[in-house]
């Protein structure tokens, strides 16, 4: 069994058994595309958890791109049965492959190490690696940098933001090269955001600039791909399941996303010593506690291939692998608090039938970001008994005995067992009846700027070359607003009080004519965002509130200690998902949300900033704008001595505007330098037509 293992790429390239652990998926194949050049971009941000085999799908790009013709070859056919194209697609000639790893500190004088050029500045360097393979003949540069973010993450610890302009001008070097072509593959753990957040406002703001010349690709598979890499790991001798025991899973609701019943048996018959319910629960559970893929395999080496023969492998398993995992788990979202609740209730068990049931709920319950996930009964009977050679009925009577001592809770009236957590009330269906209610009565755009006031959107380009903080503010409306004369009138208004005004829409997507086309009357600085697909913000919004107000009910409080508790956790899920469904709407960098500003339409899936579109538009509004470069004037708190100043300035104009420099030539105190600075180089007063005087427009 070849395993998945760390690797380095530059170390590995001619180890012919790492090369032949990788097993090719549609997802992770999309990288070997991106490092072959093969995507629409040239420059790609990889993002995945850690152990997903990023560093491995690069190597095997740069296998097939500069590797040994005979591993190259071995390769292809693996990769041929799941993307023919790529492995019948020509590769160029000769190949420059340029690896960095981790942080950089001169980029410059990694990147002409690794190419065997003279260091220098970047820009020097690159134009000296451009010859080299146009020298040699070399018709494509892949440039792969494994743990980026360690780049990032130190860039930000060391205060040294500025040092990305580095990696923008490597960005735009590599996207702009046709001849030879260049590939630039960054491969990061988590987010870009995850690494940035805690930098400057500044520093923010320029790392979303550079990161708009990327694509970002998630490698976070879990769905049919893992179940046909455990499947041909594994390789389990086990009879091919019946139409009865596809069934069976069926009903079940497991393995929803296999939809062929015959690739389906063909799965589950190679997965042995795994049950049917321990295969589709290990991939997301070792992508969600541990190092996906590579743990998943550490399993597989562990336990599956030390197991006994004819001994099935359940969920209490997985289970036990993984309490260390889930026990220091204790971050937000974090998998600890469901650990302890099951290790509470597995401390008054009395078979060990009960302790494999109560380990089974404890898992099958676990959703994305600890979140607990519905499970019907049905589905707790199939996954403890299938595969064990457990009856039926004996695991039935082990969840009653569990329910009726009250280590398992089963709400009746959804068919809902939980390892002791919710209340034996329908709180779905009251939050459902209370969300309907409240959809009549509450504003809404209110309760959205009451709990998610948006931020506003500044214009940096603009706002450094004049020295000022100009920003558009951002509210959110609703489609009834815009058609109407007087939500209208309201929103002009309010445009025309401020820089600009973006008007975030919450009920209406980018393909509503009527506000396209009513945005062409409206005035530049009022901007509509409107998302390309819907927010879905109204109803979970509703939810929220309805929850909310359920908490307020002490009477229902009362009736059961737990019902708070679970009516905490629907709220805490509301709010995580009104959060995203507003990340799209707020967020253009996300490319999933259009702004209409009089005639015009910006799509940010393209490209562009907010920042450089409301330049633009601050360039065309306030066009004589001054720039003001004085300290004293534009500084957040200014001492006693400059606030006496600036009122010695302002009586100076008021009383002797006529009077050349204001009676200021020569001198040198503080209210002359706010005068030279804020009036006199910015063209406000000076010598017009013969006379000193403030111009008639300013």
């Amino acid at each position: 069994m070849n395993l998945l293992r760390s690797i380095n790429i530059a170390d590995d390239r001619a180890r012919e058994e790492v090369i032949a652990a990788y097993r090719p998926t549609r997802k992770t194949l999309q990288l070997v595309r991106a490092v072959c050049g093969l995507e629409r971009s040239t420059a790609t941000h990889v993002v995945a958890p850690y152990g997903a085999g990023k560093s491995l799908a690069a190597l095997a790009g740069i296998t097939l791109l500069a590797g040994d013709p005979t591993m190259a070859r071995a390769l292809r056919r693996r990769i041929a049965p799941v993307d023919p194209g790529l492995a019948a697609a020509e590769m160029p000639g000769p190949v420059l492959v340029l690896l960095l790893h981790g942080a950089c500190p001169d980029l410059g004088a990694a990147l002409a190490e690794r190419a065997g050029v003279a260091a220098g500045p970047l820009d020097k360097v690159l134009a000296a690696i451009l010859r080299r393979a146009r020298a040699d003949g070399i018709t494509r540069v892949a440039i792969v940098w494994d743990e980026f973010g360690q780049h990032l993450e130190t860039l930000v610890r060391e205060g040294r933001p500025e040092d990305l302009l580095a990696v923008q001008d490597l960005a735009e070097w590599a996207v702009r090269r046709d001849a030879p072509r260049v590939t630039l593959t960054t491969l990061m753990h988590q987010g870009v955001y995850h690494y940035t957040r805690r930098a400057s406002e500044t520093a923010q703001s320029a790392w979303k600039k550079i990161e708009g010349r990327f694509d970002t690709l998630s490698l976070i598979d879990d769905g049919v791909d893992a179940l046909e890499m455990l499947a041909e790991a594994l390789n389990g001798p086990r009879a091919a399941p019946d139409a009865a025991a596809i069934g069976r899973a069926r009903a079940a609701g497991f393995f929803a996303d296999v939809t062929d019943d015959t690739r389906l048996a063909g799965i589950l018959a190679r997965t042995a010593p795994l049950t049917p319910a321990a295969l589709q629960i290990l991939p997301g559970l070792a992508s969600q506690v541990a190092q996906a893929e590579r743990t998943m395999f550490r399993y597989l080496a562990d336990v599956a291939a030390a197991a006994e023969p004819g001994t099935a492998l359940g969920v209490d398993a997985l289970y036990d692998f993984f309490a260390p995992a889930m026990r220091s788990d204790t971050g937000p979202g974090g998998t600890h608090r469901r650990f302890v609740e099951a290790e509470t209730a597995l401390s008054r068990t009395e078979t060990e039938l009960e302790r494999r049931v109560v380990k089974t709920a404890a898992l099958l319950q676990l959703g994305r970001s600890a979140e607990r996930l519905k499970l019907p009964r049905a589905r707790l009977v199939y996954a403890v008994a299938e595969g064990t050679g457990t009856p039926v009925e004996d695991v039935e009577a082990a969840i009653e005995a569990l329910v009726a001592r009250k280590l398992l809770l089963h709400r009746r009236r959804v068919d809902d067992i939980s390892v002791w957590h919710g209340a034996d009330i329908d709180l779905g269906q009251m939050v459902a009846e209370e969300a309907a209610r409240l959809a009549m009565d509450s504003d809404p755009v209110a309760a959205l700027e009451r709990m998610f006031p948006p931020d506003a959107y500044t214009a940096p380009p603009y706002n450094h070359a004049r020295g000022i903080t100009r920003f558009a503010r951002a509210r959110f409306v609703r489609a009834a607003d815009l058609t109407s004369a007087a939500g209208l009138e309201e929103l002009r208004a309010q445009a025309d009080a401020e820089d600009a005004l973006v008007a975030l829409v919450i009920d209406a997507t980018a393909d509503r004519p009527d506000l396209v086309e009513l945005t062409r009357a409206l005035p530049p600085h009022l901007i509509l965002a409107l998302p390309r697909r819907s927010a879905e913000v109204g109803p979970i919004l509703a939810d929220l509130l309805a929850v909310e107000g359920l908490l307020d009910r002490r009477d229902l409080l009362a009736t059961d200690p737990l019902v708070e508790r679970e009516l905490q956790e629907l709220k805490s899920e509301a709010e995580a998902a009104l959060r995203q469904s507003l990340e799209r709407l707020m967020n253009p960098d996300r490319g999933e949300v259009v702004w209409l500003s009089g005639p015009t339409l910006y799509s940010f899936a393209e490209g562009g900033t907010p920042g450089e579109i409301l330049s633009r538009l601050f360039e065309a509004r306030f066009p004589r704008t001054p720039r003001i470069a004085n300290e004293q004037v534009v500084r957040r708190r200014v001492s006693a001595v400059t606030r006496s100043a600036r009122k010695r300035c302002m009586l100076a104009i008021t009383e002797r505007t006529g009077i050349r420099a204001l009676g200021y030539e020569g001198a040198t105190s503080a209210d002359a330098s706010i005068y030279r600075t804020v009036l006199e180089r910015t063209g406000l007063y000076g010598c017009i037509a013969g006379a000193w005087r403030l111009p008639r427009v300013c």
